[in-house]
């Protein structure tokens, strides 16, 4: 049954990689499972009858460390399982799981996190779908979508601005400096090019 997104209480992710778990986590109501690298076709049935979103994390999954600074076993290990990943989530995304955008923060590097929305369009995702991931259906799966998340009159004034364009090569837009301006909650936090210098003072 699926879940109005007006329900009272915090939704719950379920950190959850292999088969098995993911299922249970979504047969258990949880809101989003984080990771889901070895999603099957019945979950991923599942998960749209439930609408629980998937948060592929596919920053973490596909980042593979040099051989030369992890022991043999933990690199083997990385290998296998970024292919798995690839594998599977490429197929959810295709099957259109909703998804929500997540890196798994402290995993990556800060400051790239829009490495993810490459990654996600790389997978099957249309660029507008990378971007409503991480914006509108992120606010959904927060149950804040009255207050963020789309860029409407009377909702909390948080907004990027970027010479680059997303449906033409979202991957630009993972270059920090591609970012000008960061406004959150109506306040000035990047402004390279001083657009919002009014705002600022």
């Amino acid at each position: 049954m699926k879940r109005p997104p007006d329900e009272p209480g915090q939704p719950v992710a379920a950190h959850a990689q292999g088969t098995q778990g993911i299922l249970e986590a979504v047969r258990g109501g949880a809101a989003s499972v984080e990771h889901g690298y070895e999603i099957d076709d019945e979950t991923i049935v599942l998960m749209k009858e439930h609408g629980t979103f998937l948060v592929p994390t596919l920053s973490s999954a596909l980042r593979v460390p040099s051989p030369e600074k992890v022991p043999p076993y933990l690199y083997q290990k990385k290998t296998l399982w970024s292919q798995i990943a690839r594998d599977h989530l490429e197929v959810a995304l295709s099957a259109g799981v909703k998804v929500a955008l997540g890196t798994d923060a402290g995993v990556c590097p800060h400051g790239q996190n829009l490495t993810e929305l490459g990654h996600l369009v790389d997978l099957g995702l249309r660029p507008w779908q990378a971007l409503q991931a991480g914006t509108a259906n992120a606010a959904e799966l927060m149950r804040l979508s009255a207050d963020l998340g789309t860029l409407e009159q009377g909702k909390l004034a948080d907004l990027v601005v970027t010479t680059k364009h997303p449906f033409r090569n979202i991957h630009d837009l993972a270059v920090p400096d591609s970012i000008r301006a960061v406004v959150q909650g109506g306040h000035v936090k990047k402004d390279l090019d001083e657009q919002f210098a009014p705002l600022a003072a």
